[in-house]
């Protein structure tokens, strides 16, 4: 376990004026760099957080030469993106070539994305998969929902561990869509814990409650772009996730 730092809630504007923190390094080589990110960091500029972002850090620490700082300024070498309150695996390419490769592979659905979700209620199948098109809420243009304007969304999970109101699940997401892990397991009756965007927060333990939904992107798997072997990276859970799962674990959250 590694302690992951909170830096806002989800929504709230970003103040940070300089660069974050470049986050830990799980894997690198010439190729590619694998990070463990925390909780609470923007990965690329959007409304209301133009700086303080991954990008920024990455500005710094790709060389001044580098055909991404032209190619894709807002982006860099980013080929996926995790959601602010979501921590753990983020793959960064060092190379136009290279990320265009890795894109490819998550278009095509080559890269198995684990991720681990502590979610509410009594789960009672041991595992299931989840279909329903993912897309902009006609109620709330903030928020993601299952609607049919929506693109085909598909989510599988395990049951890992079961508590007396709630669930730790593996995460297995075919798709890679705005907030699908949080949508879906939402659209089951069983929101992730910590989620208020989609009804995975309560008021009645406003000391205990995590500031940020319980989700973490624990593994991902994927064909190195240079020699077609498989790279597997885990980022360690952090210690708020490890903390809450104890407090189920033990009760406290009853």
């Amino acid at each position: 376990m590694r302690n992951h730092v909170l830096v806002d809630a989800e929504g709230a504007e970003d103040k940070m004026e300089t660069p974050p923190p470049l986050p830990p390094i799980l894997y690198e080589d010439e190729a590619l760099v694998v990070f463990d990110k925390p909780a609470g960091l923007v990965v690329h500029p959007a409304a209301g957080h133009q700086t303080g972002t991954l990008v920024d850090a990455l500005r710094r620490y790709l060389p001044a030469d580098s055909e991404l700082h032209t190619a894709d300024p807002d982006r860099l070498g980013l080929v996926h993106r995790l959601d602010r309150g979501t921590s753990g695996v983020l793959v960064v390419a060092r190379t136009v070539a290279i990320k265009a490769s890795l894109m490819r592979q998550f278009a095509e659905r080559q890269v198995q994305k684990i991720y681990l979700a502590l979610v509410m209620g009594r789960m009672t199948p041991d595992r299931g998969s989840i279909e329903g098109p993912v897309g902009r809420s006609p109620k709330d243009r903030v928020r993601m929902a299952v609607t049919s304007s929506g693109r085909s969304s598909e989510t599988e999970f395990v049951v890992r561990e079961r508590f007396p109101n709630a669930a730790l699940l593996e995460v297995y997401p075919k798709t890679g869509r705005t907030h699908q892990i949080r949508v879906h397991l939402s659209g089951i009756h069983h929101p992730v814990v910590g989620d208020a965007t989609y009804g995975g927060a309560s008021a009645k333990w406003p000391r205990q409650w995590p500031p940020r939904p319980m989700l973490h992107a624990w593994r991902l798997e994927f064909l190195h772009p240079l020699t077609n072997k498989r790279v597997s990276v885990t980022a360690p859970i952090p210690d708020d996730f490890a903390r809450t799962v104890q407090g189920f674990r033990a009760g406290s959250h009853s």
